[in-house]
């Protein structure tokens, strides 16, 4: 789709205004996927994303997910590498945004008959695999929906009312899946891609910025959606109860059926997480803390009094959920991911639980670091983690589900204490006490 052989024939799209045989070829098409037109966003113009959600609802996911096999990096002959998804789906599927920001593209497109593009931008950065299987941190990203129309019917219908500049959020109705004679590129099917950049880097190191196949290296801009999008349609069975009591206590923003744990299950996260089960937005140190961060920004930062009140969270102890009894951190790391210790430490120290050594007897208890092996004891005797399994995994990135099985029980056990102004530090630099 992008610098395509020149003998590539493609489907001649209008839309609904095409007087000729939608399905007659005309190869004096170019390859889709990209223009020079301004752009009518500025950086974050929108607010900022807390994550990623799926394209469409997870009762539309056809069984096979994939259309005609084409996966993330797909070969489609001289079309190259596709850059994104081809999911099956069924005509007039609703496709949403999955993400707040900025529709920056919502028009006729050669080869995607109709395309949506969402500018997105999310604290902090993230990491992901781009297509050269490199990891890549930013903050930025593009969402690109393919083969979609903007209304219900055919040519007719209820319109989705958006134009290019207005905001969205996850929720909000981008198209419908198109039919198979108007659809640019094949049957009935939503292609799905992710590029990570914003709207003005991709527009200025490609000519095909949102096209769906491959040119000039593109691919190393590029993710592959399908682990969020497994990661929401595959939340385990046994998370599910778990996921969906958080939600119904405002402690998660999505319940289990619209929830992924890729990519922004981290430090900024838990912190936040954490501060909503302790009701810390109901204290005065909320909003008094200060940070001890170099790279959190009370100020820009959505999650900043989060971690700021609980860095500053110490009890009687002078240990907090997020700083150890060493000299403070410079930086906090947000986008850190969290393993299952660290995340244990974290709700052991938030809650003030008094540690013990001894209790659990997980034949990789060693493997944990030794700082952390205490957290996991007292898990497992404050009733949080069960050592029924003969391993814990200390080191692995704490999952979504796994988060809310542990606070899920730590709720019901032991219930949701609201720090008082004596369990915050009063080291004069933490000004967690003043105004008290």
């Amino acid at each position: 789709m992008m610098n395509a052989d020149p003998r590539l024939l493609w489907l001649l799209l209008l839309t609904g205004l095409c007087a000729c045989d939608p399905k007659v070829e005309d190869t004096a098409l170019p390859p889709f996927g990209g223009d020079e037109d301004p752009l009518p966003i500025t950086d974050d113009e929108c607010g900022y994303t807390s994550g990623f959600g799926p394209p469409m609802a997870v009762s539309d996911f056809e069984s096979g997910l994939y259309y005609n096999n084409r996966s993330f990096l797909a070969s489609s002959g001289s079309s190259g590498a596709h850059l994104g998804i081809d999911i099956d789906a069924a005509e007039g599927t609703p496709v949403r945004a999955g993400v707040s920001g900025q529709l920056i593209r919502h028009r006729s497109s050669d080869g995607y008959g109709f395309v949506a593009v969402v500018a997105a931008f999310m604290k902090p950065s993230t990491v992901w695999e781009n297509g050269n299987d490199d990891e890549t941190w930013t903050d930025s990203y593009l969402t690109i929906y393919g083969h979609i129309r903007g209304t219900t019917g055919l040519s007719s219908g209820d319109s989705t009312g958006l134009s290019e500049g207005d905001c969205v959020s996850p929720d909000t109705t981008l198209g419908w899946v198109q039919n198979d004679a108007y659809n640019g590129d094949g049957a009935e099917h939503l292609h799905y891609g992710i590029r990570l950049q914003s709207a003005s880097e991709a527009q200025g190191s490609s000519t095909y910025w949102y096209a769906g196949y491959e040119s000039d290296g593109a691919r190393q801009y590029y993710a592959d959606p399908i682990d969020l999008i497994n990661a929401t349609l595959y939340i385990e069975e046994w998370a599910t109860e778990s996921v969906d009591y958080l939600y119904d206590l405002g402690i998660l923003s999505s319940d289990s059926s619209g929830y992924t744990d890729q990519y922004t299950w981290n430090r900024a996260s838990v912190a936040a997480i954490i501060s909503r089960t302790l009701n810390l937005d109901t204290t005065e140190a909320y909003t008094l803390c200060a940070c001890p961060f170099g790279d959190v920004d009370v100020e820009e930062d959505w999650y900043a009094h989060d971690v700021c009140s609980l860095t500053w969270l110490t009890y009687s102890d002078e240990a907090s959920p997020f700083r150890n009894e060493a000299p403070n951190e410079i930086d906090f790391n947000p986008g850190h991911m969290l393993t299952r210790a660290e995340f244990l430490k974290v709700l052991v120290e938030a809650y003030d639980w008094s540690k013990v050594s001894s209790g659990a007897s997980f034949d990789d208890l060693e493997e944990a670091p030794e700082s952390l092996r205490n957290y996991i004891h007292t898990a497992v005797a404050m009733g949080i983690v069960s050592d029924d399994a003969s391993e814990f995994r200390p080191n692995e990135t704490v999952s979504m589900g796994e988060v809310a099985v542990m606070i899920h029980r730590a709720i019901e056990n032991h219930g949701r204490p609201t720090p008082d102004e004596t369990d915050f530090s009063d080291d004069p630099n933490s000004q967690c006490q003043g105004g008290w």
